[in-house]
């Protein structure tokens, strides 16, 4: 597991689980977006959002 100021990140069998906890959007770590929670501001994650990725 990967703790940043707003972000976490872990992964499992080749997936990677991202949350941004902060009120702005983040860059994601390399890989397929899978699935959001909330739709991705300019290939960003949005605030308070999760992505799942391959």
């Amino acid at each position: 597991m990967l703790l940043r100021d707003a972000q976490i990140l872990f992964g499992r069998g080749g997936l990677i689980c991202a949350l941004n906890t902060s009120a702005s959007s983040i860059a994601l770590p390399p890989g397929e977006v899978l699935l959001t929670s909330s739709p991705l501001i300019d290939g960003r994650l949005a605030p308070d959002s999760a992505a799942w990725l391959g």
